[in-house]
């Protein structure tokens, strides 16, 4: 299903109109890459987590909050970097004339952990449920390798 959608918007040449909006949103997210890549992740992992992570050695111990926030501002770092990566990757294709889907949506205001992991990488996301887990699942049922397949969906969620 990607290759094909890549493969139809490769093909196909947008139409004027189209791609007016297409550079129209290339450029949006080229800057939006660039915010968060250079500006947001600098200010995050080059200035603000090695003040935090000092502070919190000098506190010590394991569960106070220096070293939470210390969990929090990487967390955000990891976010806004990879974001932005992914963001001048978008931009990219759409310069291209090829509709790329976004990667992230938000994933810090999702309301429990299996929400985040929704939000968080969704390419990434599919393409294990695709091409890993779905093809393991099938996999151990053909061979039988569990004769019920409850029992096999069990072993997968492991």
């Amino acid at each position: 299903d990607r290759f094909r959608r890549f493969q139809e918007d490769y093909h196909k040449l947008p139409e004027r109109d189209d791609y007016f909006a297409m550079l129209n949103k290339a450029v949006m997210y080229l800057m939006l890459g660039f915010l968060y890549k250079h500006i947001i992740s600098y200010c995050l992992g080059g200035i603000l987590l090695p003040l935090l992570e000092n502070k919190a050695l000098m506190v010590g111990g394991y569960f106070n909050k220096e070293t939470i926030l210390v969990m929090y501002v990487y967390g955000l770092n990891l976010f806004f970097d990879f974001a932005g990566y992914s963001m001048f990757a978008i931009g990219i294709s759409y310069l291209l004339g090829i509709r790329t889907s976004e990667n992230f949506n938000m994933p810090f205001l999702s309301a429990s952990l299996k929400d985040f992991w929704n939000r968080w990488h969704m390419s990434l996301s599919s393409w294990f449920r695709d091409y890993v887990f779905m093809r393991l699942v099938h996999l151990l049922i053909k061979h039988k390798t569990f004769k019920n397949q409850n029992v096999t969906l069990d072993v997968a969620y492991l």
